[in-house]
């Protein structure tokens, strides 16, 4: 499994302000590497929210900090004495530095530290972006800008980042490659920004960067953000594959969802990618509000025309902070909160999903759908049900 940056970027904070740290990963073991320890931090998305409370009741703790995107969104901190807003990194700083006796400004700048992946047990282990016919090498996520200047319905991106962009130094980016390269033995990357090419330059200095090191490299973007010669530029620079936030083949559904995108301008991204060895992956949403059997069948459709090398379906789940979550009157639904556990886009069993109700499908046709739409994705372009997928991607 890639390394989650989030935790070992406030993981190096906490280690830059003096703190001796010790990583626990709950994907792994469900039991604590401790009893006590001076300050417990947790990283907590809506599913997991129930665990993380759960966590802070049972790990004694001179300071219990919690931050991520539930706590982002909702501003609750259950059991924890702080709760954190947004990125972690200056609150962990915080943290530490007021359990050493001497608090730093609450309003200082965010520390600028790589993650510590050394914290990270099974660095290399996994393959970024595996080539059919060559054997798997070492692969690492990395992160070279933070945020999104999009809204689209579906996403909690604005909470978080309000529709800002925070760009890193190319030197910088291209620096820490290479110290993964050098010092963990990666020669693959998989980049996790929302869209790593906005700034077209910057893109093509990154691009020449990761070739300059042998890196294979596999990236998301939006399909009215790309071109045919970038594209090229692309793949001569070790690009392997491409991601796209398809979403539907329906252009309502589209609307709906408010992607502010085209279904000619998605059609025609992966026939480019197609063209120059690019691998398109596209993820699509089964499930939004105004989700009809019509819909379902467009996308369908599209995915038999345009034969991406990967379609993967999710549910479409309201997290708080996405405009559903906050007005589900506005998009003619109403949201079940009983069982946030169940907030999953992927790893669901086929009788559960689909917090949104709305008139057009049952729940019990939209988990028909899924399933319709996971096998059809599966025999035409050799994609994984997304529950098998998940611990790989």
């Amino acid at each position: 499994m890639f390394p989650m940056l989030g935790i070992l970027y406030v993981g190096a904070a906490c280690r830059q302000a003096g703190a001796e740290v010790l990583l626990w990963d709950m994907n792994y073991s469900a039991d604590p590497p401790v009893e006590e320890c001076d300050i417990l931090m947790v990283t907590a998305n809506t599913p997991t929210w129930p665990t993380a409370c759960e966590v802070a009741t049972r790990i004694r703790a001179g300071l219990k900090v919690v931050g991520g995107p539930h706590p982002t969104a909702t501003g609750e901190r259950g059991p924890f004495d702080l709760g954190c807003k947004g990125p972690g990194e200056r609150a962990a700083m915080w943290a530490v530095s007021y359990m050493l006796g001497n608090p730093m400004s609450p309003t200082a700048p965010a520390p600028e530290v790589w993650p510590a992946y050394d914290l990270w047990p099974e660095l290399g282990q996994v393959s970024a972006c595996a080539v059919e016919g060559e054997e798997p090498e070492p692969g690492c996520s990395i992160i070279t800008s933070r945020g999104c200047p999009y809204a689209c319905n579906f996403c909690a991106s604005e909470v978080m980042w309000h529709r800002r962009v925070r760009f890193r130094e190319v030197e910088d980016v291209l620096a820490e490659a290479k110290y993964l390269h050098d010092s963990f033995g990666i020669r693959q990357l998989s980049i996790k920004d929302d869209v790593a090419n906005l700034k077209k330059p910057r893109f093509a200095e990154l691009c020449r960067g990761f070739s300059d090191l042998g890196m294979k490299w596999r990236m998301h973007t939006r399909t009215d953000h790309v071109s045919l010669d970038e594209f090229r530029m692309m793949k001569d620079c070790g690009c392997v594959e491409v991601g796209f936030g398809v979403e539907s083949g329906s252009q309502r559904m589209l609307n709906l969802m408010g992607k502010a995108n085209t279904v000619e301008n998605n059609e025609r991204a992966i026939v480019w990618a197609n063209e120059v060895g690019l691998r398109p992956r596209i993820y699509l949403i089964v499930g939004f509000p105004g989700e009809t059997w019509e819909s379902v069948h467009q996308t369908l459709d599209f995915v038999r025309r345009t034969r991406p090398h990967r379609a993967l379906v999710n549910n479409f789940v309201p997290y708080p902070g996405c405009p559903v979550w906050n007005n589900p009157a506005a998009f003619g639904c109403t949201i079940d909160k009983s069982n946030l556990e169940t907030y999953w886009q992927v790893g669901l069993e086929e009788d559960e999903g689909f917090q949104a109700a709305f008139d057009s499908m049952t729940r019990e046709e939209l988990r028909e759908a899924r399933r319709v739409l996971q096998e059809a994705c599966e025999q035409l372009t050799g994609s994984p049900d997304r529950r098998k997928e998940a611990a790989l991607v």
